[in-house]
């Protein structure tokens, strides 16, 4: 094997664990981020072939496959038939798309991603709930009101509410460092499926105003989501509202084959 990157030569071999309830791919895909976001795979350069990394991680052909597809659905590599598979170059701009968790965003983009807890506390599901968590009253429940930060700038403000009948002593976490997604994934190995987003716009009041360190009136974007497993349960709602200048909201949409109108 003859790979120029020095983060593929074998004095920095990285081996991945078979003894971690995370699957291999998402191990490779983990690394190869990190190599992304930090630099050390720059902007454009082409990343080594499919059998070359199989060798490098000494893991089956299907297991890169999957870990390269995930960078390519993230948004972190481009492939192209006859040329090969390279880092995708980032715009200036700073985007968010919020149909992606904002820990996994904000890293994306370069950016450290932290939290500021405001409010945490248990409760049990009742009508004074969010109607897509009402199906399951009596339930207990999480209470997570954090500010987002990109660096040091505060981007948005977040309240959750989780189910954790699923999850217990997930409270003990802490929420200004670690992120909630990765927590259910890697400790309760609860996959996410589906997160259902509805946007609106505003304007900062006060409070909103001194939270994200912007004027009174400013405009705002207000996104509500219901998050759902792999089963189709609801896992969690929360009501955010968010800076404007930050960033912008992005849908991409997949043409599929069965989506064309009939003649």
């Amino acid at each position: 094997m003859n790979i120029q990157n020095k983060y593929f030569s074998q004095e920095q071999k990285f081996r991945v664990n078979h003894q971690s309830p995370v699957p291999l791919y998402h191990q490779i895909y983990l690394h190869l981020r990190h190599l992304i976001v930090t630099n050390k795979l720059t902007p454009s350069e082409m990343l080594p072939t499919e059998m070359e990394l199989t060798e490098f991680f000494s893991v089956g052909r299907h297991t890169i496959r999957e870990a390269l597809s995930k960078l390519v659905d993230d948004g972190f590599i481009e492939r192209y038939s006859g040329r090969g598979t390279f880092v995708r170059a980032f715009e200036n701009r700073e985007r968010f798309y919020l149909d992606r968790s904002f820990s996994h965003q904000i890293t994306a983009l370069g950016m450290v991603a932290h939290s500021k807890v405001l409010e945490k506390f248990t409760g049990i599901i009742d009508n004074n709930s969010p109607v897509s968590l009402q199906k399951k009253m009596g339930v207990p429940f999480l209470q997570l009101t954090r500010i987002r930060y990109g660096n040091d700038i505060p981007l948005g403000v977040q309240t959750a509410i989780l189910l954790i009948d699923r999850c217990p002593d997930i409270q003990q976490y802490d929420f200004s460092k670690e992120s909630l997604y990765n927590i259910l994934s890697s400790i309760y190995h609860l996959k996410i499926a589906e997160i259902h987003n509805e946007i609106s716009a505003s304007i900062a009041t006060e409070k909103q105003s001194s939270l994200l360190d912007i004027e009174i009136g400013e405009p705002i974007l207000i996104e509500k989501t219901v998050t759902y497993l792999a089963d189709g349960e609801p896992i969690e709602a929360t009501n955010c509202f968010y800076r404007s200048d930050k960033y912008n909201y992005n849908i991409r949409y997949k043409y599929r084959e069965c989506d064309k109108e009939p003649s």
